[in-house]
């Protein structure tokens, strides 16, 4: 066996030193970029199997390694954190034979193997729903395995949460570092309200020609949170430090920019089953009991999943309601482009060839969300919807007269 991994290595030495980029074509360079996931998929299981048994020998002794973890990473110049995800993994594949025999046959990416480790661990029962999941990409398995981990810790993780919530502001390279954690609840409403203030610097920025990234405008956004706090606290609402007099104008927020909804469903949520959770869109899911305590917010919609028939809400104005919205928001709040799982900056679009310009209606079936890349690529490049795939989701087809690659910035 170490032989054959002696050669393999030094095969894939060979194809890393002789590797010319350059002289790659479009498609040649997709079935390298495959074959090196492939060989990433087999790598990641052996590294994880192997590495259990380093830490069963306790060989990781000899060298004065205060952990496997340690270990590990000092031999292979990786992080303990990597390392350690990585033992972990070897000791789920160990105990988690559906989840052994997907890694080992290169089904699942090394990501992906560990999502499932982790909430399959928590919950073994549900290890083969989140094997299929999988097959729904890594977004859709993300949320799966929250939901089976939210379910199996129960209410007390978010009280636990709660209790060893953390803030700090550590200096790094010259800047600063803003970092927290905390239950899911008051986190949750933290980030709506950041996103009204994004949203308002977002158009300030387009305002001044400005096209900062949206991480940018979301650390403006956060500063102009503290800022208008302290003048609220203070009583000074004249301007503000950037000489901009744009007094409350800022907190003007539209739509649903700051608000929550939760999604429910109807038969747990009035008989109060054991594991229910309920998913805070956006964000995942949390226990009923946290879920119960939000109820009442005004901040919060609560969508029971079984209740009103949000195909029925349809009219004749381009925009959609606020119930539209709200049924919307309770699907999938991502851009509904097969293979893209972008969360921010969502654009509602009339999907369809024509759109809202054929159909003159807006409903809930004509409704989706895109991202500004997606949207615009529909919108102004020519690109069409296609049909709906199997999970929901539609691919774009580019325009006939296209032959090479739309510009990547959008509109």
């Amino acid at each position: 066996m170490f032989d054959l991994l002696e050669c393999a290595v030094s095969d894939l030495d060979t194809v890393a030193r002789t590797l010319e980029p350059g002289t790659l074509d479009g498609p040649t360079a997709k079935r390298v970029v495959i074959a090196a996931a492939e060989i990433e998929r087999r790598a990641c299981v052996i590294k994880a199997l192997a590495a259990k048994r380093l830490d069963d020998t306790n060989h990781w002794k000899h060298s004065g390694a205060r952990s496997p973890e340690k270990f590990i990473a000092d031999t292979t110049g990786g992080t303990v954190a990597e390392a350690a995800a990585t033992v972990a993994l070897g000791a789920q594949l160990d105990t988690l034979v559906g989840l052994n025999d997907a890694a080992r046959s290169g089904k699942l990416s090394p990501a992906a193997a560990k999502l499932i480790g982790d909430a399959a661990s928590a919950d073994p029962d549900a290890e083969a729903d989140l094997l299929d999941a999988a097959k729904g990409g890594l977004s859709k398995l993300r949320e799966e395995c929250a939901k089976v981990k939210a379910a199996a810790a129960g209410s007390d993780k978010q009280a636990k949460l709660r209790a060893e919530r953390n803030f700090r502001t550590p200096v790094d390279d010259g800047g600063i570092k803003l970092e927290g954690h905390g239950d899911m609840a008051s986190g949750a409403r933290f980030a709506k309200i950041l996103d009204g203030f994004t949203e308002k610097e977002f158009e300030l920025g387009r305002r001044e020609g400005r096209r900062d990234t949206y991480a940018a405008y979301r650390y403006d956004a956060l500063m102009r949170m503290a800022e208008y706090a302290h003048r609220y606290a203070t009583g000074d609402h004249a301007s503000d430090s950037t000489g901009h007099d744009r007094g409350p104008d800022l907190l003007k927020f539209t739509g649903l920019s700051t608000q929550l909804i939760l999604i429910a469903n109807a038969q747990a949520w009035a008989n109060s089953t054991p594991g229910t959770t309920v998913e805070i869109v956006g964000f995942g899911p949390v226990d009923l009991a946290t879920a119960r305590s939000m109820v009442g917010d005004a901040f919060i919609d609560l969508v029971i999943t079984n209740g009103i028939d949000a195909t029925t809400l349809a009219h004749t104005s381009r925009k959609a309601t606020r119930a539209q919205l709200v049924a919307l928001l309770a699907g999938r709040y991502e851009c509904n482009v097969d293979g893209c799982h972008t969360t921010t900056r969502l654009q509602i679009d009339h999907v369809g060839h024509n759109g809202w310009a054929a159909t003159k209606r807006t409903a809930i079936g004509d409704l989706a969300f895109k991202c500004d890349h997606h949207h615009n690529l529909k919108s102004h490049k020519g690109w069409r919807d296609g049909p709906i795939d199997t999970n929901g989701k539609r691919t774009l087809i580019p325009p006939a007269q296209a032959n090479a690659p739309p510009d990547a910035e959008a509109a």
